[in-house]
């Protein structure tokens, strides 16, 4: 590793002024002729707006260049590594006072576990292969550690870099005639020092990976529209840059991973979240609430649904409409995931048959925080008791199944539902073979509806368990004992529905 002789200058050592994001742009516009005051502002910038742990941390820039994020994360705090393929970026790097290594990020220097943070802006897209970089960054990550990882997309406005607007044409064609009409571009042609890097085979790549889990996916410049990224095709084109923030199994990236969303984006979400709860318990309003979830109105309850599974979040709704599909080969018709009170209610005026999943309200919220960490602890309580006190007039209408019944012993579930409706759901066996099937349809779904949430994903993700530590205070806060009160009288009640 290369040491810097000389700490930084005086001009780099402080931060004078963040650019705001109408001046990113008119430096944009003349990035091919400044590139150091583009970058360098876009650098502050990116540090200022994300809330990232860096004070006394070591931490890798990977994919460098000469060293305007290197110079922006000491200035953080953190003890920076960077590292270039282009020797001389490096050499722009050393000669800044700063410290360089020259090295290929898809075979890294560094020993397993030892670096605290990644932080890689713009080096995706300049790599043949993504895949063998983000098998470098979980190796040499420590546990705990965190990686902050973005880059153009090639679809995106800029995709193409000199060669825009041809990309959009695809890269042969497209850099084919760019070059026809304007010569080959001075840097990044096309399969030379630049590849085509789109979000959803990254996505799936991150996801199946065992100890780097997916915090975050959200566009770069625009994060508190990060409902972009749940809609494949259209995040390739409009994402401009993609943003993801990974952990390797521990609470630190739990930290490193602030909510994004500015304060105006989160109080918008939680005043939506509080407009659909007030319209969740009329069935009249529910083909509004069905256009509002991820699915749409294919959970609407028709003459062709067999049985009606429904609970409030997180409490097996999907394991138990995900083992139906797999014990009934996709012959059962089931409406479910709209998670309201209206959607109970409306299979009870239409007399189908009908499951609601409850689980112990601490455990509910837990995870629905975990999942959705805009939603605050005192509303999540509240929104649980609602839920529960709304259907609770209607229980002869439905079948109560708990949490552990539908993830261990599903079956004698499934034969209560037959009794009581005299029909003749098949049986879900809890085989080693059926449960794989589950848990595989649930990944498939999820990755489909959510794609780049894995917080929220139906099935133990290890960065729920090491961050939800972090609530144990709240939730014994003296402000949500009578709350918490409550909820459990309304468990008490739902477990004695459900035989438990």
């Amino acid at each position: 590793m290369q040491h810097a002789a000389e700490p930084a200058t005086t001009d780099e050592a402080k931060v004078t002024h963040v650019a705001t994001r109408w001046e990113l742009f008119r430096l944009f516009r003349s990035e091919q002729l400044d590139p150091d005051t583009f970058y360098a502002k876009l650098a502050d910038r990116t540090l200022s707006k994300f809330d990232l742990p860096l004070r006394g941390k070591l931490v890798l820039d990977l994919g460098s260049g000469p060293g305007h994020y290197t110079a922006a994360l000491e200035r953080a705090g953190a003890h920076v590594v960077a590292l270039d393929l282009d020797v001389d970026d490096i050499a722009r790097v050393v000669g800044r006072g700063l410290n360089g290594i020259h090295g290929d990020a898809a075979n890294l220097p560094f020993p397993d576990g030892s670096i605290d943070a990644v932080f890689s802006s713009n080096l995706m897209e300049h790599v043949p292969d993504t895949k063998p970089v983000f098998d470098e960054i979980e190796r040499v990550l420590k546990p705990g550690g965190w990686a902050w990882v973005s880059w153009t997309n090639w679809y995106s406005p800029w995709g193409g870099h000199l060669i825009t607007p041809f990309h959009y044409l695809g890269p042969k064609w497209g850099s084919k005639l760019h070059d026809a009409i304007k010569g080959p571009p001075e840097r990044n042609q096309v399969y030379a020092g630049l590849w085509p890097a789109h979000i959803g085979p990254v996505l799936r790549d991150v996801h199946q990976r065992r100890t780097l889990h997916l915090r975050s996916a959200v566009p770069r410049y625009y994060p508190a529209l990060r409902l972009v990224l749940k809609v494949p095709g259209l995040r390739e084109l409009v994402t401009w840059n993609c943003l993801l923030v990974l952990d390797k199994n521990g609470p630190d990236a739990a930290d490193a991973m602030a909510d994004h969303r500015s304060p105006f984006a989160r109080t918008t979400r939680r005043f939506l979240r509080w407009v659909r709860v007030k319209l969740s318990d009329q069935p009249v309003f529910l083909p509004i609430v069905l256009r509002l979830t991820p699915r749409g109105t294919s959970r609407k309850i028709t003459a062709s649904t067999d049985l009606v599974i429904e609970g409030y979040p997180r409490s097996s709704n999907t394991f138990a409409a995900a083992a139906m599909a797999v014990a009934s080969a996709g012959t059962v018709s089931v409406a479910s995931h709209v998670h309201t009170p209206s959607q109970v209610i409306h299979a009870a005026d239409r007399k189908t048959p009908t499951l609601v999943v409850v689980r112990e309200p601490k455990a509910t919220v837990r995870s629905l925080i975990m999942a959705a960490p805009h939603v605050p602890v005192h509303t999540a309580i509240a929104e649980w008791i609602h839920h529960h006190r709304t259907i609770w007039p209607y229980r002869d209408a439905f079948v109560v199944g708990t949490f552990d019944q539908i993830t261990t012993d599903l079956p004698s579930v499934l034969q209560r539902v037959n009794r009581r409706f005299g029909t003749d759901l098949p049986m879900f066996e809890h085989t080693a073979e059926n449960v794989a099937a589950v848990e595989q349809r649930m990944r498939d779904d999820h990755e489909r509806f959510h794609p780049g949430d894995q917080l929220s994903a139906p099935w133990p993700v290890e960065q729920r368990k090491t961050a939800s530590a972090r609530l144990d205070a709240e939730f014994a806060d003296a402000t949500h004992v009578a709350a918490w009160a409550e909820a459990d009288e309304w468990w008490a009640k739902f477990q004695r529905l459900a035989g438990a």
